[in-house]
C-alpha cells in the first residue's frame, strides 16, 4: 500500500530525470554503485546498515524509505551487493525528485553529491520541468502565465494562522510574505506570474511552509479558482497588496490615457474587491477575521487634492477607499474587521513609477509595522484609513 502511494507520487518526472541522469553523469552513477550507502540504497530502498561508518551522515535522510525499486531488481550492469545502475539511477532520481520539490539547496545533504555535481543536477532538474512545463502549455491545458509554481504546494497547519497576500512576488509583498512566515503562519503568496516570481520562489526554498499560487486580480476566473481551492481553508487575515501606480505621464491634463485608467482602476479597486468578495467565506471562518487593503492615501480627500496630477492613481485609491467602506458596512455583523492601512513611502516599483526621490522605508521595516498594526486592530477601527503608525486618515 505505501509502496504503490509513493510510486504514484513520482509520475513522469522519474523516468525523464533517470535518463537525464544517466546520459549525462555517467561516471558518477558509477562512482555512486560502488558506494556502500548509495549500493544498498539502490539495492533495497533504504539506507546503508547503522553498524556503517558512514551511515550516521545519512541518519533520517532515506530510513525506512520504501522506493519504487524496491524488493525488484531491474535489469542492467550489476554490481556488487545486487544493485544495478538502472537502479541507482531510479532510485536517486525519485529521491531527488521529492527533495527538491522542497529545498533545493540541500541537494548535496542528502544524496552525497559534491557542490558542482549538485549545481549540474540543479541546472538538468530546472531544464526537466522547463520541457514539462513545454508539453503542458504546447497541448493547450495551460496558458504560460497559468503554470504552478516549481515547488511543490505546502501543507497549512490547522494549528497556525492563515494570510492569503496579493501581489506578494516583490517589495512589499514579498516583505509581508517572508516576515508572516517567519512567524510560522500559513502563507498563501499570490502573483500574477509564478514563473517570473524568483524572489518569492527562492523565498519558497528557505521556508517550506509558504504556498505559492497564481493569481491576476483582475481575472475573475482565476480570482473564482482559487477561492474554490481553499474553500474550506479559513483565512485570518486577507492582505489586499496587489497594486499599480500606472504611466505617470499619463496622468496629468492633455495626456490622459483612459485605457490605462482603467487597468489601473480595475487593479487597485476592482482587484481589492475581488478578492475579499470570493475569500468572505474563509475570512468569515477564521478566528482573527481581518480584511486589510494596503494604501489609500492619495485617494482621501485630505491627502490627494493637496497637489495636481497623478490623476488615475488617486481615482483609483479613492475607488478602493469607497469599496472597502462599503464592504465594512456590510461585513459588520460577521465580525469581521475591515481596516485600510497606509504603509508609508517605502522603497518599491510602485513608489518609484510615482515620482518620487526623497526618504522611503525599506519594505522589511514597514512590513513589520504594518504588521504589529494589523495584530492591534480592534473592532472601533472598523472601516477606517490608518497610518503605519497608527494615525487615523479622514477620507
Amino acid at each position: 500500500m505505501r509502496r504503490a502511494q509513493l510510486r504514484s507520487q513520482a509520475p513522469i518526472e522519474v523516468p525523464l530525470l533517470c535518463l537525464l541522469i544517466s546520459l549525462c553523469f555517467p561516471r558518477w552513477v558509477d562512482r555512486r554503485v560502488e558506494s556502500r550507502i548509495i549500493r544498498d540504497f539502490a539495492a533495497h530502498g533504504k539506507r546503508a546498515p547503522h553498524d556503517h561508518p558512514a551511515a550516521a551522515q545519512a541518519s533520517g535522510v532515506w530510513a525506512g524509505l520504501v522506493l519504487p525499486g524496491q524488493r525488484r531488481q531491474p535489469t542492467g550492469r550489476r554490481r556488487a551487493g545486487g544493485a544495478s545502475r538502472w537502479s541507482i539511477v531510479r532510485n536517486v532520481a525519485w529521491l531527488l525528485q521529492r527533495t527538491l520539490h522542497g529545498d533545493i539547496d540541500r541537494v548535496p545533504k542528502k544524496t552525497g553529491l559534491t557542490a558542482p555535481a549538485a549545481r549540474a543536477f540543479r541546472v538538468i532538474v530546472t531544464l526537466h520541468r522547463w520541457f514539462l512545463r513545454a508539453l503542458s502549455v504546447s497541448s493547450g491545458s495551460i496558458t504560460p502565465q497559468e503554470v504552478r509554481p516549481l515547488t511543490e504546494p505546502a501543507r497549512l497547519s490547522e494549528n497556525q494562522p492563515t494570510v492569503l497576500i496579493t501581489g506578494a512576488n516583490r517589495g512589499l509583498g514579498l516583505a509581508f510574505a517572508e516576515q508572516y512566515t517567519a512567524q510560522s503562519w500559513n502563507v498563501i503568496a499570490t502573483c500574477r506570474n509564478v514563473t517570473a516570481a524568483s524572489d518569492l520562489r527562492q523565498l519558497a526554498t528557505r521556508y517550506p511552509a509558504i504556498r505559492i499560487e497564481t493569481l491576476d486580480v483582475t481575472r475573475d476566473d482565476q480570482v473564482a479558482a482559487l477561492a474554490s481551492r481553499y474553500a474550506a481553508q479559513p483565512v485570518d487575515v486577507l492582505l489586499n497588496n496587489a497594486g499599480i501606480y500606472g504611466n505617470l505621464s499619463h496622468q496629468t491634463l492633455g495626456t490622459m490615457d483612459f485605457d490605462e485608467g482603467r487597468r489601473v482602476l480595475d487593479v487597485n479597486a476592482l482587484g481589492a474587491l475581488r478578492v475579499s468578495q470570493a475569500f468572505l467565506p474563509q475570512v468569515t471562518a477564521s478566528r482573527q477575521k481581518k480584511i486589510i487593503s494596503l494604501g489609500g492615501g492619495l485617494g482621501a480627500q485630505s491627502i490627494g487634492s493637496l497637489f495636481g496630477g497623478h490623476y488615475l492613481m488617486k481615482m483609483s485609491k479613492a475607488a478602493h477607499l469607497m469599496a472597502m467602506g462599503i464592504l465594512q458596512t456590510e461585513t459588520r455583523d460577521r465580525g469581521i474587521i475591515v481596516v485600510m492601512i497606509s504603509p508609508g513611502r517605502v522603497d518599491t516599483q510602485l513608489m518609484r513609477d510615482s515620482g518620487w526621490t526623497g526618504a522611503a522605508l525599506s519594505p522589511a521595516d514597514s512590513a513589520r509595522l504594518v504588521i504589529a498594526r494589523i495584530e492591534t486592530l480592534e473592532p472601533a477601527m472598523h472601516g477606517r484609513l490608518i497610518t503605519y503608525d497608527g494615525q487615523i486618515v479622514p477620507w
